[in-house]
């Protein structure tokens, strides 16, 4: 994500939801799921993370103010919490890492909203997501004002990550270094690091994350790289060039910010992820939502878990894939923070919609995870704070291949504010 979120009037509100799809492995890249079955099937009780966990698979959340900063016994954040332990194994940082939030002077660094969550996920035993090291959006004014030679820069550049890595030390299962360093013409984008330091700004975030913390995979992360296009192609040749010239980056990180009925094919995301991955780098798609305009429709609904299921099934369909990460939680009034269980042998109900790992005959229920606006594909705005919405969309999955079920949402919300 790269905007902070914040409180506006709601004139359109667009659903993000989470989805994870697990069995064996196989299965062809080129046919799409087909269109989901909404009239019924009940969920087990399994947890996401269970299900996850048993095929060695990580699914993550955004981690808000909401997981973190209400108290022990305040009704929503406890529910909130438990949400978070029970169908997760990961989390991600959302904003408690950024460059601004950690660090409001050169001479402070504020950890302390950070360390929750990883003390939340070490005691839940989750992995942890660092987002992000080095971007153009929310930094500090004492960082972003006056005038930086490039040895100053990229002094405090260094300075940044040796504190940041350092304090989370053996505490992070990955850390996005760069974030959106390309325009979506595929051009490299102008920041305050390119414009102080020069484009090789991004080779030198990474050696020093690497020196700091030699073990922990270190990824690029970037939004509209998913599907075939230019800046897709920019991103591959970034990282192919970083990978030849022996700098020590590790995974990509395909954010998935959609719309309903704009994603890419399955064939072409599962390829496009593929090429990365043939780079000898991990995969992971580190901030999916796909939105539908409000109010909601059966038919939009309908599309988002068909939208979902693609999602999945390509990432499923390349084994360099190995983490789904959903763009957040609602921080507050919500009767269900995210979810998914499998339900094996439903008698008399088609095989339709999803993505398969294996031939596992079952369906899932996904439960609702995020919110926010998004006027057009590329650029998103801050969140929407309000948000009521109803709905039940019910997914089978059809066919062998690497996959379990994928499916449909299931949500009551009341109104609310998402920060991630």
């Amino acid at each position: 994500m790269t905007r902070r979120r914040t409180s506006r009037p709601l004139s359109r509100s667009l659903v993000a939801l989470g989805a994870l799809v697990l069995a064996a492995c196989g299965g062809s890249s080129t046919a799409p799921p087909p269109r989901p079955d909404t009239t019924r099937a009940e969920p087990d009780t399994r947890s996401l993370r269970t299900l996850a966990e048993a095929k060695g698979i990580s699914i993550g959340a955004a981690a808000g103010s909401g997981l973190f900063l209400r108290p022990v016994g305040d009704a929503q954040g406890d529910t909130l919490r438990a949400h978070l332990r029970r169908e997760f194994n990961m989390v991600w940082s959302g904003n408690f890492m950024k460059f601004s939030t950690i660090r409001p002077s050169r001479a402070v660094f504020d950890y302390r909203n950070a360390d929750l969550m990883v003390s939340f996920a070490a005691a839940n035993g989750m992995k942890v997501r660092g987002h992000t090291l080095v971007w153009h959006q929310q930094n500090p004014g004492w960082l972003t004002s006056g005038s930086w030679t490039r040895e100053q820069a990229l002094a405090a550049m260094y300075e940044h990550i040796d504190s940041v890595v350092t304090h989370f030390k053996g505490k992070l299962a990955a850390w996005d270094v760069v974030n959106e360093a390309i325009n979506d013409d595929g051009t490299m984008r102008s920041t305050l690091w390119s414009q102080r330091i020069g484009d090789d700004y991004i080779a030198l975030a990474f050696q020093r994350a690497a020196q700091v913390e030699p073990g922990v995979p270190l990824y690029y992360n970037d939004y509209n790289i998913e599907g075939p296009g230019a800046k897709a192609d920019a991103a591959y040749d970034l990282v192919r060039s970083l990978k030849n010239a022996g700098v020590p980056i590790h995974g990509i990180g395909f954010q998935g910010h959609f719309i309903a009925g704009q994603v890419p094919t399955r064939a072409q995301l599962a390829a496009n992820f593929a090429r990365f991955a043939a780079l000898g780098l991990a995969v992971q798609i580190t901030e999916l939502d796909i939105r539908v305009p409000m109010p909601s429709t059966a038919a939009s609904l309908q599309q988002q878990a068909f939208d979902f299921a693609t999602v999945f099934q390509a990432c499923l369909d390349v084994p360099a894939c190995n983490a789904v990460e959903i763009a957040g939680v609602f921080d507050g009034g919500i009767a269900a923070a995210a979810g998914l269980r499998l339900r094996h042998g439903v008698p008399g109900v088609p095989r339709r919609a999803g993505v398969q790992r294996g031939g596992d005959r079952g369906r899932v229920r996904r439960r609702v995870v995020g919110a926010r606006h998004l006027p057009g594909m590329g650029r998103r705005a801050p969140a929407e704070p309000h948000l009521r919405q109803e709905a039940r969309v019910l997914v089978g999955a059809q066919g062998a291949g690497r996959a379990g079920r994928v499916s449909g949402l299931a949500r009551r919300a009341r109104p609310t504010q998402f920060v991630a």
